[in-house]
């Protein structure tokens, strides 16, 4: 491994094998060729796969911080192992460990940074922390009273790039960046795709067909999607989230199914309608889902903790509390936050959202679900429904390279 001497600290060039050695201990060894590929260049970041003695060790993405001097925070590296844990680094060493706040945009988050020894600081990722990367603007790891600090810009689709990177194994080569010993590289010869058993699409980035969808898909209580069978019928769609796919059932009318677009935020990311198939392009833009974390693996107290964060002061605060949602007509693992206990007659609640606009309100579908490690609000007002809300499910690749769902 080479080093760039510098006046204090010394940078390795290795993130995924600097990310073995904190994890292990391990020292390297002497004899170890280690080859770092470019895989892809995307909004400013630039996106890399990493093998040592011919084993691949997983993809990072690098930012730069032009205005910060090499081995002070000049770096900052996104990286996901070939056994899919995620990984923060910067070339700012710390002295060992180092506990910190990081800021990213309005949102701060509890991380460890751990020193490799060779000019790293290497920190785990949360599910949440990632998240708000992809959607951030500008992120601080305050190592020191400054920083470093890093424009996020164009970080979602350099984590999409990884994620693509790790599951193909770095083999979509552009061309090598250091490799040793020097020689050519070998690029894997794309594998011929089967077509779909009832002659249809496969899914453009999953690549499932229909029917491996549906099997993939945790529907809570069954499938339900109300259409118009002369013109229409149920079709399953996907979204892109980051390094995971969501999967659901639509509406498909005229040649057009409806879908959905990721959209992150600072602190909530949101669900916005792409295409539909009841209302064309009027309907492109729209949120109909938000997406916050899940605290603790409790669904109730984050919920609620979420709901009273946008309460107004006229509403039923100390009154309000998280109610399953299925006695509403909701799917079984939906939740409402309302100030009163469901009652048969829908003339009985008052009309109006006393627990805010995230709490109850009768004359619209809207709901809570907490699945694959997150909250989802879903909020369709009162027009119809274009998507299947209990069908929506979170899948990604296990290690084998498998598709698993996302408890």
């Amino acid at each position: 491994m080479t080093f760039l001497e510098l006046p204090i600290r010394k940078r390795a060039t290795s993130l995924i094998i600097a990310i073995a050695l904190v994890a292990t201990g391990m020292v390297q060894s002497a004899f170890a060729q280690n080859t770092q590929t470019i895989y892809a260049n995307t909004n400013g970041w630039i996106v890399r796969s990493e093998s040592e003695n011919g084993s691949f060790l997983g993809c990072y993405a690098e930012g730069i911080n032009t205005n910060a001097q090499a081995g002070f925070g000049s770096i900052l590296r996104i990286a996901m192992t070939g056994d899919q844990q995620w990984y923060l680094a910067t070339d700012f060493e710390v002295q060992s460990s180092q506990h910190t706040t990081i800021v990213l945009d309005r949102s701060q988050f509890q991380t460890e940074f751990r020193s490799n020894g060779s000019g790293w600081s290497i920190a785990q990722m949360s599910s949440d922390l990632r998240h708000a990367i992809a959607a951030g603007s500008q992120i601080n790891l305050y190592l020191d009273p400054e920083g470093p600090q890093f424009s996020l810009s164009g970080s979602g689709a350099a984590l999409n790039m990884v994620s693509q990177c790790r599951a193909s194994q770095g083999s979509q080569l552009q061309r090598p960046v250091a490799q040793q010993p020097s020689g050519p590289s070998v690029i894997k010869a794309p594998q011929k795709v089967t077509g779909c058993t009832d002659g249809g699409a496969r899914l453009p980035a999953t690549g499932l067909c229909q029917d491996e969808a549906t099997r993939l898909i945790n529907a809570v209580g069954g499938f339900e999607l109300t259409y118009d069978p002369a013109r229409c019928t149920a079709a399953i769609n996907e979204t892109v989230i980051v390094d995971q796919f969501l999967l659901y059932s639509a509406m498909r009318c005229d040649g057009v199914t409806s879908k959905l677009d990721f959209a992150g935020g600072a602190r909530f990311s949101s669900l916005e309608i792409s295409a539909s198939a009841m209302n064309g392009a009027s309907a492109n833009g729209i949120p109909v889902v938000t997406i916050g974390g899940l605290h603790d693996n409790d669904a109730a107290a984050t919920i609620f903790d979420y709901v009273a964060d946008v309460m107004e002061p006229g509403d039923a605060r100390g009154t309000c509390y998280v109610q399953s949602g299925r006695d509403y007509g909701y799917p079984n693992d939906s939740y409402v936050v309302n100030d009163q206990p469901y009652k048969p007659n829908a003339e009985q609640f008052e009309l109006g959202a006393r627990c805010g606009k995230w709490g109850y309100f009768d004359d619209a579908h809207s709901f809570w679900r907490a699945f694959g490690g997150y909250t989802w609000f879903f909020d369709f007002g009162q027009d119809p429904v274009e998507f299947d809300t209990q069908s929506f499910t979170l899948i990604e690749k296990d290690a084998n390279g498998s598709w698993r769902v996302v408890q």
